[in-house]
């Protein structure tokens, strides 16, 4: 399975640079082009400032890029015009940085691959906050069986549980994963988070939830996945996509799941073994599956 490149973050969940990269040297008047024209999403406008703050000297447009432009900020969603990015680095011979505008770089790997000796910089935590709250907008509504409700034209069975006091578990303990613990504390469920590796730090302190909340929540290695999903009401996926994480839900894991649990996906579509979702969905081996994961 063809893992993206790993790349750092610059972007933090605030939309601001991060304050431990420091611009190929802005200090100096730097040439930052901003490209394509025309995104699908305006960042250009949110970053010029920005860069111009840190001294850089901006430029705009497909064929802006010279020999002397040290950085790229990345403004396009998606592979469509990926193409004019690799025009941009044949030209920009002195290019060392490029940002991208999300975390997921999948469409970007193959650039990525070619020039391994630049440094590519993601979205990584920008979007923390909107898809974090998609993901609790999704749990709701398959815990409250939202899409039967919404077609129904006569009373129906009684279905339907709460969130309250559930056993949610969360695959992934990055920026989504966070918010998401804040959204998730009013409702006190037990929640469990899995990472790579359960010894790695993770700082609740600072994050908006009640202490009850807070106390609720374990961190545990992602090789205990299989020992929790049994007891788990909710399963949402929020990690990056990584050789541990690909397929990490499968047909033995949704085997594992109870009848009456759900699962969240807001990560990539490859942590879930599709066909074997399909299958457990079939035979009502869980009670539904929300899916706004992108790839």
């Amino acid at each position: 399975m063809p893992v993206p490149p790993q790349h750092k973050s610059v972007v933090s969940s605030s939309g601001l640079l991060n304050k431990d990269f420091a611009l190929p040297p802005a200090q100096t008047g730097a040439e930052i082009a901003i490209l394509p024209e025309k995104p699908v999403v305006d960042w250009a406008t949110t970053f010029k400032g920005v860069l111009q703050g840190l001294g850089a000297k901006v430029i705009e447009g497909n064929d802006c890029v010279t020999a002397n432009t040290q950085g790229i900020l990345w403004v396009d969603h998606g592979s469509k015009n990926v193409h004019i990015l690799e025009k941009a680095l044949q030209v920009g011979t002195s290019v060392k940085w490029v940002q991208l505008p999300m975390s997921g770089i999948n469409a970007y790997a193959p650039v990525v691959k070619r020039y391994p000796h630049l440094i590519w910089t993601s979205a990584k935590g920008a979007y923390a906050q909107p898809v974090a709250e998609h993901a609790l907008t999704l749990t709701l509504a398959l815990l409250r069986h939202i899409p039967l409700r919404v077609r129904a034209d006569c009373w129906g069975p009684m279905l339907g549980y709460s969130l309250f006091n559930r056993r949610v578990l969360i695959i992934g303990a990055g920026g989504i994963s966070l918010c998401l613990l804040s959204l998730l504390s009013p409702f006190t469920p037990q929640v469990t988070l899995f990472r790579r590796r359960a010894t790695e730090k993770l700082e609740l302190s600072e994050l908006p939830m009640t202490d009850e909340a807070r106390a609720l929540v374990d961190v545990q290695g992602l090789s205990k996945l299989h020992e929790n999903l049994p007891r788990a009401d909710v399963v949402i996926i929020a990690a990056a996509l990584t050789a541990d994480t690909h397929h990490v839900i499968g047909e033995r894991e949704l085997g594992l799941m109870k009848r009456t649990a759900v699962l969240v996906n807001i990560a990539r579509g490859e942590h879930i073994d599709t066909p074997a979702l399909v299958k457990a969905l079939r035979e009502g081996q869980i009670a539904g599956a929300g899916l706004g994961e992108s790839g």
